[in-house]
C-alpha cells in the first residue's frame, strides 16, 4: 500500500507493500537441519545404523576417540559463513521464500560437514591407530572408509 503525505512543499511516499509478507515470514517457525534424518540412518550392511555409527563417533564411544563430524566441523566453519546467510535469509523475506532460504543454508550446513570429512575434521580429529590402519589395508581416511557414514548425512528445511 502506497501512502502520500503532504507537509507544505514537501511530498513523503512511502510504500508498505511488503510489510505483510515480512511480518508472516518472521512470523513461521524455521530451520535448517543438517544430519543423519530419517531413512538415511540406515546402512547399506551390518547390524548398526548409521545412526548409532554417527552418533559413537560424534561423542566417542568405549576406546574410540570422540570425532565431531557434525557439532565441532558446524561451531567452527559457520560463522565464516554469516555474511551469505544473512543475505539469503534477506532475500528469502523480500521474496515470500524464507523456506527457499532455510534450505540453501542448509545445504551450506551439509557442505562445511563433508569438508570435514575430507579433511580428517580440519586436521582436529584423532588420528587412526596402527592396528586399525593395518585393518583397513590402508583404505580411506579417517570416518571414510566405506563412505556409508558420510554419504547418509543430509539437509533439509522446515
Amino acid at each position: 500500500m502506497m501512502q502520500v503525505k503532504k507537509y507544505g512543499t514537501v511530498t513523503i511516499k512511502s510504500d508498505f507493500s511488503k510489510i505483510s509478507l515480512i511480518q508472516r515470514s518472521l512470523l513461521k517457525k524455521h530451520c535448517a537441519q543438517v544430519g543423519i534424518i530419517g531413512k538415511d540412518g540406515a546402512r547399506k550392511k551390518g547390524a548398526r545404523t548409521n545412526i548409532e555409527i554417527g552418533a559413537g563417533h560424534e561423542f566417542g564411544e568405549g576406546k574410540a576417540p570422540k570425532r565431531s563430524f557434525l557439532k565441532m566441523p558446524l561451531e567452527t566453519k559457520l560463522p565464516e559463513k554469516s555474511n551469505k546467510i544473512n543475505r539469503l535469509l534477506m532475500n528469502g523475506i523480500k521474496n515470500d521464500s524464507i523456506l527457499n532460504a532455510f534450505f540453501k543454508i542448509g545445504v551450506i550446513g551439509r557442505n562445511i560437514v563433508m569438508e570435514a570429512f575430507a579433511s580428517g575434521g580440519f586436521g582436529k580429529w584423532a588420528p587412526i591407530s596402527d592396528r586399525l590402519m593395518l585393518k583397513k589395508g590402508r583404505r580411506g581416511g579417517i570416518l571414510v572408509d566405506t563412505q556409508q557414514l558420510m554419504e547418509s548425512v543430509t539437509s533439509r528445511a522446515k
